[in-house]
This record gives structure tokens, C-alpha cells and sequence, in this order.
């Protein structure tokens, strides 16, 4: 595959980003290190992730990881590893970032640096989700070859410009330790695109004790137990079987694409929009995600055909984070009267039941030529602005909106049919429902 060998040069760091890296990576390490000196419970400080493992790629952040003893409460490791790490950061801007456990995060002469706390655990004891990562740095530097590593590099960059990298709730796709996992596994890149190509639904990736619940499973050789692919949406694992058939077919797509929204899909389209307070973003993306599902069982069940449905959480800084569910409508509006099919009039008691809950309530009921009982029923709602302005204020407790958002609805929130072309805030947030993937659907637009 001419272009992934190609590629290969264009995604390696130069000498000049080498040496900014290697020197903000070592400040950073003795910073951490000299913080920590004479604590007996902290065995110590060392690098990881992509950087110790030599897959980064330009402006990849470095993580420093605090070890701290298993003897040391859970408590303790968040609150002693946030004074670590804004003492050691003091001259860098520190402040606190969320994942499984909070962190401190900072920037040295312009490299993120991430002072993150685990516990240092025996293999397969895991207490907290960083405890992997030292084990993980230890088996890629053991297992990736520089080709391989090179390999990595431009397989990140492949997702990345098409919207596949990232294994947060925001983006439900593919983390930096899974691209190495997947090189590793079959050995470079050109192998890893060939078999993802040709994936068929339930194949596994690495050793597994039995069956996975995703369709595509990558296994952690760490981990056996782990599957990496749990954070991945199933809509993303096909986008990546498909943009693998589309690298193999000649196309590598290593620069972004601009998203093209269909004007139609715009117009179709039905915003609910509100503030949340701030919170951790994989809390916050989490609540809405569920809640823009459940409103999409609700416009469902009201007669409203939704296409596709989402979220988005913009966190400006400085700002409270703003949420957006959106949903893609057949159309945002529904006829007056509806048909509900009842049991065939052979079947006497449920008959019974359908003639009585229906005849007082229902202007036309009917036995229809297939045998069944019929009744026109008037809609609640003819347009899905109603409907949601109804769920989010009358019928809040029975939305099916998680608890922890309700509070933020109830302060406010605003709901619209259609889309501005010209709303770029608005349209850069729901873009993705709104355009079609050509490039990762091997199609050309």
C-alpha cells in the first residue's frame, strides 16, 4: 500500500519537535521527582503513554504518573496527587482535568503535560484504570519495532482526520494504546488495514475467554479480560472497517475533511439546547447522550420518524458547559389522526378489551378486512417542537432524562425546528448527523 508507506514520513516528528519534546518530558519528570522525594508511600514517578512508548505524534501531550503504595486510600491518592501536581506545576499554569480519577494537567513551552496518580500494583490487580497504563508502556516497548511505531503514528493520524480517534464519551472511538494494539497485533499497518477490511461481525482481535458484546473485539494483551473496543461505539467500528476498505482501495485520507451538511437534513432538524453546570465532561457527556436517546424513544413513540439523534458539549472556557441534543427527522411535523392496530376479533378477550378502552374515546373504530380491530386515535402532539417542550417541562420526571441534567433543564432551555446554514456554532456541533462520511465510506462526493 503505496500510501501508508508515504505516510510514514509525513507523520514522524521532526528533529527540532524531537528535542522540544524530550526536554519538556525530562522538566516535567523532575519536577514530579523532586515533589515526591521522601514520601514513603509514592514508590516514584515515570513517563508513559505515547511518548515513553515512542508512538506520539506532534503536539501530544506527556503523562507523568505518580505510583503510589496500594496501601494508600483512594481518597488520599486523588487529593495528595492533585497537590503534587500543582505544586510541581506551579510555574506552568496547572489546573484539574477529569478521567477515572482527577488529574492536573499544565503546559511547558507549549507540550501538555498530564501529572496523573496510580497505584503501583501487581499485574492484573488493578485498583483504578491507570494502573494498566505502566504495564502497557512496558509490553509496546517490548513489542513495537520503530517500523511499527512508525506504523502507529499514522494510524492515529488516519483516525484522527476522520473523526475515529479518541476513546472519551465524546467520541466513543478508538484510543492511542488500541492503534498500537492493533499494529502490534498483525504486525504493521498494511497487515492491520488488510484484516480490518475483510473483519466479519463477532471476530476478535487478540485472545478472549469466550464470546464479546461488541461487534469487533480488540483484546488488551495486558489484560485478557479487558476488550478495548467496550469504548467504542458500534456505528465507529463500522466506520473504521470501512475506511480500512478504502485504504486498501488506494485512498489515504491524513487531512480533516470539511463537513458538508445537506440543507434538507438541516431544516429536518429539531434542537433542544440548555446550559448544564460544570461537572466533570465525561459526566456531562454521559447524561447527554442518554437523555437525547430516551427523547428520541419519546418523539418515536409520538409519531415522529427520528433518521438519527445525538449530543454535543461545548465547554468554552470560562463558561458553563452548553448542551445540544439534536434529532433528524423524517418531519418535524405529524398528521392530526393516527391508526392503532388492535388483536383480531377472533381472539375474544383481548377484543373485549381494545372495543372497551376505544369506542368512548375514539371518533371511528372499525374491524378491518385482515380480521383486526382498528381505532383512529388523536395525536397529543403534531409537531416535535410541542412534544419536546412538553417532555422537558410538564413531563420532565418521565422523560427518560438522566436525574443529573434535570435540575439544568428546569433552569432554562430553548427547543427549534430547523437549522441556519449560517448558525456556524450550532451546525459545527450537530454536523456529523447532518453530512455523509464519503471518505470513510469509500465514496466519492
Amino acid at each position: 500500500m503505496r500510501g501508508i508507506r508515504a505516510a510514514r514520513a509525513r507523520v514522524a516528528p521532526t528533529a527540532a519537535e524531537r528535542r522540544a519534546k524530550e526536554s519538556a518530558a525530562a522538566e516535567a519528570l523532575a519536577l514530579v521527582g523532586r515533589e515526591i522525594s521522601g514520601r514513603e508511600h509514592i514508590a516514584g514517578a515515570e513517563l508513559g503513554g505515547s511518548y515513553a512508548k515512542g508512538t506520539w505524534l506532534a503536539g501530544a501531550d506527556i503523562d507523568v504518573f505518580v505510583v503510589f503504595d496500594v496501601s494508600v486510600s483512594e481518597a488520599r491518592l486523588e487529593s495528595e496527587s492533585r497537590r503534587i501536581g500543582f505544586a510541581s506545576m506551579r510555574a506552568h499554569r496547572p489546573y484539574v482535568r477529569y478521567a477515572s480519577h482527577p488529574y492536573v494537567e499544565a503546559e511547558i513551552r507549549g507540550t501538555r503535560v498530564n501529572v496523573v496518580p496510580c497505584y503501583g500494583v501487581r499485574r492484573g490487580e488493578w485498583r483504578s484504570a491507570a494502573d494498566r497504563s505502566r504495564f502497557h508502556t512496558e509490553h509496546m516497548s517490548r513489542a513495537l519495532t520503530p517500523q511499527m511505531r512508525d506504523d502507529v503514528r499514522v494510524l492515529k493520524r488516519l483516525l484522527q482526520s476522520n473523526g475515529l480517534y479518541g476513546a472519551e464519551l465524546a467520541r466513543e472511538a478508538f484510543s492511542g494504546y488500541a492503534c498500537e494494539v492493533l499494529v502490534a497485533h498483525h504486525g504493521s499497518l498494511e497487515a492491520a488495514v488488510r484484516a480490518l477490511a475483510r473483519a466479519r461481525r463477532g471476530d476478535v482481535i487478540g485472545s478472549a475467554d469466550g464470546p464479546q458484546s461488541t461487534p469487533l473485539a480488540i483484546m488488551d494483551p495486558v489484560d485478557p479480560a479487558r476488550n478495548l473496543a467496550l469504548a467504542v461505539s458500534p456505528a465507529n467500528i463500522g466506520r473504521l472497517v470501512m475506511l480500512c476498505r478504502a485504504v486498501e482501495s488506494g485512498s489515504m485520507p491524513l487531512s480533516p475533511a470539511r463537513a458538508r451538511p445537506d440543507a434538507g437534513m438541516l431544516r429536518s432538524t429539531v434542537t433542544v439546547r440548555f446550559f448544564a453546570r460544570a461537572r466533570p465532561p465525561e459526566t456531562i457527556w454521559g447524561q447527554a447522550k442518554s437523555a437525547a436517546s430516551a427523547l428520541a424513544a419519546r418523539l418515536g413513540e409520538g409519531g415522529f420518524g427520528v433518521m438519527r439523534h445525538g449530543a454535543h458539549v461545548s465547554e468554552p472556557a470560562g463558561a458553563r458547559p452548553r448542551v445540544t441534543l439534536a434529532f433528524v427527522l423524517e418531519s418535524t411535523s405529524a398528521p392530526r389522526w393516527s391508526v392503532g392496530t388492535g388483536p383480531d376479533h377472533f381472539d375474544a378477550a383481548n377484543a373485549a378489551r381494545f372495543a372497551e378502552a376505544n369506542v368512548r374515546r375514539s371518533p371511528l373504530v372499525w374491524v378491518g378486512q385482515d380480521s383486526r380491530l382498528r381505532a383512529v386515535r388523536r395525536r397529543e402532539h403534531v409537531t416535535a417542537t410541542a412534544l419536546l417542550r412538553d417532555a422537558l417541562s410538564r413531563r420532565l420526571a418521565a422523560s427518560g432524562v438522566p436525574a443529573g441534567l434535570r435540575r439544568d433543564v428546569r433552569a432554562g432551555f430553548a427547543v427549534r425546528a430547523g437549522v441556519r446554514a449560517s448558525d456556524r456554532l450550532l451546525v459545527g456541533a450537530i454536523s456529523d448527523l447532518v453530512s455523509t462520511d464519503a471518505r470513510a465510506l469509500g465514496g466519492r462526493r
